[in-house]
């Protein structure tokens, strides 16, 4: 028998998530300085800021640690409406199983861009786990 556990709704949550999203978007020299408007000042005390990016599938992410709120951060921009890449990745977007999660099925294109920076992006959350214990 399986277990289910139901999170409630948090709004704060939900908000955070949406302000990290936004700032995915916003140049990376910015995002790096934290410095790049509405969604910066509005998610203050991020440190240990790491881009996380692969140019030839243009997968681009950050993982940060917002000393604030004591929490790793991992933030993935999505469709770059300009780039002919990024639209060829979304264009694959039949289903093909996710290997570590039985019966779970992905996007195609986004699992190939998830292949080429899964490692450095796992290793990056583990040491800024690391990094940031109490």
């Amino acid at each position: 028998m399986s277990s289910l556990t139901v999170l409630a709704y948090d709004p704060d949550v939900s908000y955070n998530a949406v302000m990290y999203s936004a700032a995915s978007y916003c140049l990376i020299s910015d995002i790096m300085k934290w410095d790049c408007g509405r969604p910066c000042m509005l998610r203050r005390g991020m440190k240990s800021i790491v881009k996380i990016e692969h140019k030839e599938f243009d997968v681009f992410a950050f993982v940060a640690y917002n000393e604030i709120d004591k929490e790793v951060v991992v933030a993935f921009r999505g469709t770059n409406g300009i780039d002919v890449k990024n639209w060829y990745m979304n264009l694959q977007g039949d289903k093909v199983p996710y290997e570590d999660v039985a019966g779970a099925q992905v996007h195609s294109g986004w699992y190939k861009g998830w292949k080429n920076v899964r490692e450095e992006t796992l290793n990056t959350v583990r040491d800024m786990i690391w990094n940031h214990q109490p």
